[in-house]
């Protein structure tokens, strides 16, 4: 077997979820796991957490939300992004999944059909991502059409911020809002207002009754630098790791890789590693990176990185061999330093990894 795997820490995972529990005081918390649970595995980070520590999950497409239920999970399933036709909404009311309502044509489908089921919405504010979501002169009119829907059950509001992660921007859109709540005076059974940087550092400034808890509930940052978090204790659920399989000799002079873009300028060992941007190692890393090798040996990538492999320096270093172990990120590797060299956020690497390539494994010890 290629020796290229995904670790999933089980116990990082459960720890991250109780401390998002320990700073949520008497908050409900939608555990986020859309994107295939941030490249984690959704099945993988389901069946890792408590059953019992779930208030609700929230996933993006019917599929992941339909998976949920087909697993046995019966609580509450938010679809972020609502329906996307006809169809979607009809599996909606099925399944009692909470939609998000975020544009008038989910309003129209809405209205075309006949509801047997009370249901719950959220409508989505337009508040400065200028993504999805009603404006804020529209709210109102929106809010009384939702209203007027034979068995639609409860209104939430629901908005995303754009700089949780700046406090001076951020604090003036915290006093936008509460003018505008004051202002509209629409009575919103609940309201989603913080996710992941919200928890962290503006959780006690305006209520919010729901809390989305995403990137944190994987270990890492939202702002892409882990020194932001590293004092609350959360730890990476994921490590990406493979081997050493083969080691060359290559002399002063002597090009390695495609490209001729490293040229050797000594004598020097080179370990080859199976790993490339197929299996969603970004190939931008070329030359700029650095990976561990047996938890002690700290190796730069040099050359181009390839489809299937990549090349790192040994530094002549005779304690390592093939099959040495090379973390490419995770417990010892921080994927926020790794996401900056690439010039991309952790995001980005969590959801590249290639399921189709990657063995995951789920370590729970």
């Amino acid at each position: 077997m290629r020796p290229i795997f995904v670790d999933i820490n089980i116990c990082n995972l459960k720890r991250n979820n109780k401390l998002i529990r320990n700073l949520c005081i008497n908050k409900k918390i939608w555990l986020v796991l859309k994107a295939n649970a941030y490249g984690h595995g959704l099945k993988n980070i389901y069946f890792g957490l408590n059953n019992n520590d779930i208030d609700g999950l929230a996933v993006l497409s019917i599929d992941e939300a339909i998976l949920l239920r087909n697993l046995g999970f019966n609580k509450l399933i938010l679809l972020l992004e609502g329906f996307f036709d006809l169809e979607e909404l009809k599996l909606c009311l099925k399944f009692n999944f909470i939609i998000v309502i975020h544009s008038k044509w989910q309003i129209y489908l809405l209205k075309k059909v006949i509801i047997y089921n009370k249901i719950d919405v959220f409508l989505k504010i337009n508040f400065n991502l200028n993504r999805l979501g009603f404006s804020l002169d529209k709210i109102s009119e929106i809010f009384f059409i939702l209203k007027n829907i034979n068995n639609i059950r409860y209104i939430s509001l629901m908005l995303h911020f754009s700089k949780s992660d700046n406090y001076v921007e951020f604090n003036k859109y915290i006093d936008k809002y509460i003018k505008l709540l004051l202002n509209l005076n629409l009575k919103f059974k609940y309201t989603s207002i913080f996710s992941s940087s919200g928890i962290i550092w503006h959780l006690n400034k305006i209520k919010s009754d729901w809390v989305r808890a995403g990137i944190i509930l994987y270990g890492s940052s939202p702002t892409n630098n882990y020194l932001d978090i590293v004092n609350y204790g959360f730890k990476p659920v994921m490590t990406f790791r493979s081997e050493i399989i083969c080691i060359q000799k290559v002399k002063f002079g002597h090009n390695i890789g495609y490209g001729v873009n490293y040229i050797s300028d000594r004598d020097r060992f080179i370990g080859i590693v199976a790993c490339g941007y197929a299996d969603g190692y970004p190939r931008q890393l070329s030359n700029r990176s650095f990976v561990l090798i047996d938890n002690y040996f700290k190796c730069k990538v040099i050359g181009s990185i390839f489809m299937d492999m990549m090349i790192v320096d040994l530094l002549n270093n005779r304690n390592i061999f093939i099959g040495s172990k090379v973390e490419l990120w995770g417990e010892y590797v921080c994927i926020d330093h790794i996401a900056k060299l690439a010039n991309t956020i952790n995001y980005h690497l969590m959801c590249s990894i290639n399921f189709n390539r990657v063995k995951f494994n789920l370590i729970d010890s």
